[in-house]
């Protein structure tokens, strides 16, 4: 059935376009097979004219004339009249013609055209196909279908949910990719071929996690996931602790060591997102007594007695062995100034003669 309405004579070379002529009616069962097949709510054209010679109706396949279904008083050769009062010719003939319903079982003869023909073809080869459970050939379709030698099929299938395609078998030999859901056969003989589908294998993930957090997505316990799903993972520490790294079945998993990844599920997996306590903040190491006094390690007189000491007493090895002996010495005083905070003006009034000489002298600014 052409998929366009077109006068005769371009529906005739249609169908020689497939290989075959506008359909010949041998007999009524070959007519209600049509239209059972393709309707019987429009006109079809069908291969019968007396275009190339007024009154001798003829078959376009030049089969002989052995079966009519005129409707009465048909064929007429009469259109309606033109404004000279001359009938306007009619040349070919459609089936379903009606009367005087619009559509019904009869022959019409009408001017040519336009309206949807039907073809028939010999074919050459036959392709017949079929799928397996899980899915279905969309294009183009299941069953027989008629082709002509050298004509290139086009294929697509569908899978149902849950299902994907896996290859074509069969007759192979001229499909462009076996593997491929969307592809093409070129039909040099007949051919009988299946898509194939399969169930997508189906994983279990185990996420857990140790103390000091939690796996926020997608979470803990045990899931699902079709193989190929690409899952997001997040870890969120709790207070005081912090994110380390993952582990277990880990192949897949795009960074180990970020709390923030993915992971791609092709087996069944386990992962544990690790915790770990914060370390504590690495104390500034200077000066003990000046801190107790000051209060904080940030104070500038205590940056000014920091690079004395590390830019002079630690280069040498008389400075160095004083460094030793205060770091010895001044924690348990500084434990003393800081549990009697009267004495700590006291301490940086002593504090300040040395701050200030050192300045001076090594030209050392906060």
């Amino acid at each position: 059935m052409s998929t366009e309405r077109m006068p005769w004579t371009e529906a005739e070379a249609w169908a020689q376009e497939w290989g075959g002529h506008l359909v010949t009616l041998r007999n009524w069962e070959e007519e209600s097979w049509i239209k059972d097949t393709f309707g019987r709510d429009e006109y079809f054209l069908i291969g019968f004219s007396d275009i190339d010679q007024e009154g001798k109706w003829v078959w376009s396949s030049g089969e002989p004339v052995v079966y009519t279904n005129w409707d009465e008083g048909e064929p007429n050769n009469c259109g309606g009249f033109d404004e000279a009062g001359f009938c306007n010719p009619e040349d070919v003939a459609v089936m379903n013609w009606g009367s005087p319903q619009e559509f019904g079982d009869n022959w019409n003869d009408l001017p040519d055209g336009p309206c949807r023909g039907v073809a028939e073809i010999v074919p050459d080869c036959i392709l017949t196909i079929f799928s397996t459970a899980g899915g279905s050939v969309t294009t183009p379709g299941e069953g027989e279908f008629p082709y002509k030698d050298g004509v290139v099929v086009d294929l697509a299938t569908e899978p149902e949910e849950g299902y994907h395609f896996v290859d074509w078998s069969g007759d192979v030999g001229t499909i462009a990719d076996v593997i491929d859901a969307s592809t093409t056969i070129t039909m040099n003989g007949n051919y009988s071929i299946a898509a194939n589908f399969e169930k997508i294998p189906e994983h279990t993930f185990t996420i857990s996690s140790t103390a000091g957090g939690s796996v926020t997505t997608p979470g803990e316990g045990d899931f699902t996931y079709d193989e190929g799903t690409v899952i997001s993972l997040e870890a969120e520490p709790d207070e005081g602790y912090q994110f380390r790294n993952w582990t277990g079945d880990v192949d897949t998993i795009a960074n180990l060591e970020a709390a923030s990844t993915r992971i791609t599920m092709n087996d069944n997996y386990s992962i544990t997102a690790n915790f770990e306590v914060e370390p504590p903040m690495t104390p500034v190491i200077g000066c003990f007594i000046a801190t107790a006094a000051y209060g904080t390690p940030m104070a500038e007189e205590i940056q000014i007695l920091r690079e004395f000491r590390d830019e002079y007493l630690l280069t040498n090895s008389m400075g160095q062995g004083f460094v030793d002996i205060y770091y010895k010495l001044s924690p348990p005083i500084a434990d003393f100034i800081t549990d009697h905070p009267s004495l700590k003006p006291l301490v940086r009034a002593g504090l300040m003669p040395i701050v200030v000489m050192v300045s001076i002298v090594f030209d050392i600014l906060p």
